[in-house]
């Protein structure tokens, strides 16, 4: 069994993308890269934040052409707000 990412760790979920977008009060997007100053909230910001913006089948399609088997993608990060998840987390296992 694996984890794509460290314990506790997940990624952008792609199909927020756009609501993520609204987070940054200014940014440039290029090549599917976003940089930007993304708002942290009561005036505080974060100068030079990137996303890749990377569409789920091309990290399902890097991931298996890795010879590692996904089984499942679960989305998770305020549910309540954004019910596609703002985060993904991906689980497998490497193949034999």
């Amino acid at each position: 069994m694996f984890k794509l990412f460290r314990l506790g760790e997940s990624s952008a979920n792609p199909d927020t993308y756009d609501e993520r977008k609204t987070f940054y009060k200014s940014y440039e997007e290029n090549n599917g890269l976003l940089v930007g100053t993304f708002d942290l909230g009561e005036g505080n910001q974060l100068t030079d934040s990137t996303l890749y913006l990377h569409s789920k089948e091309y990290i399902k399609e890097s991931i298996e052409s890795s010879g590692l088997v996904i089984d499942s993608i679960d989305k998770l990060g305020q549910l309540q707000d954004y019910p596609n998840g703002l985060y993904i987390a991906i689980q497998g296992y490497r193949s034999e």
